[in-house]
């Protein structure tokens, strides 16, 4: 195992020294008085210019209690009709989110965090980096927000791509209280430098752990085949690298866990459908004390994925 550590190292150095040349880092929490104000000053412009959307918008919070007491599932699904707002709908989003009391004496508790996790979902698929303060702000808002919104806030950073956001994310990982959140949006990022901290993150977890769970379907969700296929015109150029580290990474877990974590460890491998995955599986054979009938049944179940 040897090869891998060091291939997953040099990228740790390659990705560190090229964000230090492009992008500070980036700390989370609670927006700045300035990005309030400039939030405040964009929001007041645009419904002076365009009501429409904001209109919009409170008609569906208007609907939302309805809307929960009708649900057929756990939860009232909200992000389709928000996703359809479009581009129009990102200043009556950030500004429900970020500048409007909604004291919800109409929602239960479990309903309105539906609403403000699928506001910030709604937000992440707009892809539009003025959102990034406010969403940081939910991503480290600690208890004062629910795990899910945390989460929706980390995977919609990660979904901006960008140094900055990806930097945002690897700081609010050193908190406690949004760590899993921010593992979430380093996966979403698909991007080198996210992904090798990702590694880094998984190798430093050696007990079955939250933390490390939270790791390993990241991973998976970096390298999915599926979803490099899907972003299209979006990528970046770095799927390949991206996957082989990806499935590298996941391997390496495989071999130190065991029982459930292991399990999630191949299924996360599988999504990446990497195409050197039988070579890097069969080389383990020669390691000392390797277990080859555990090695020999992942191989099989590799080689029954379609790999590219």
């Amino acid at each position: 195992m040897k090869k891998l550590g060091s291939v997953l190292v040099l990228a740790l150095c390659v990705a560190a020294s090229s964000w230090s040349a492009s992008a500070h880092a980036v700390a989370f929490g609670d927006a700045t008085a300035k990005d309030r104000a400039t939030l405040q000053a964009q929001v007041a412009s645009t419904r002076a210019a365009s009501p429409k959307s904001f209109a919009q918008l409170r008609a569906l919070r208007t609907q939302l209690p309805e809307l929960d007491q009708k649900k057929r599932g756990r939860v009232v699904v909200i992000v389709p009709s928000l996703v359809a707002l479009g581009v129009d709908g990102l200043l009556p989003m950030l500004d429900a989110l970020m500048l409007t009391a909604d004291a919800h004496h109409d929602l239960s508790d479990q309903a309105f965090a539906t609403w403000r996790a699928g506001l910030v979902e709604a937000v992440g698929r707009l892809r539009d980096e003025r959102a990034l303060p406010h969403l940081k702000s939910i991503l480290g808002s600690g208890s004062h927000e629910s795990a899910t919104t945390r989460v929706a806030a980390g995977r919609a950073i990660g979904q901006l791509r960008s140094e900055t956001a990806i930097s945002a994310l690897t700081s609010a990982a050193s908190d406690a209280n949004a760590r899993e959140a921010a593992v979430v949006g380093l996966g979403e990022a698909r991007r080198v430098i996210a992904t090798a901290y990702l590694a880094s993150v998984l190798e430093g977890e050696r007990q079955d752990t939250p933390l490390l769970r939270a790791s390993l379907k990241a991973l998976g969700q970096a390298g999915s085949s599926w979803a490099w296929d899907t972003l299209g015109g979006a990528t970046t150029g770095e799927g390949d690298q991206v996957r082989q580290l990806a499935a590298k990474a996941l391997l390496e877990a495989w071999m130190r866990l065991a029982g459930e974590a292991r399990e999630e460890a191949v299924v996360a491998m599988s999504m990446t459908e990497y195409r050197e995955l039988p070579t890097m599986i069969a080389a383990l054979k020669g390691n000392k004390g390797a277990d080859v009938e555990a090695i020999s049944r992942l191989h099989a179940r590799v080689q029954r994925l379609k790999l590219r």
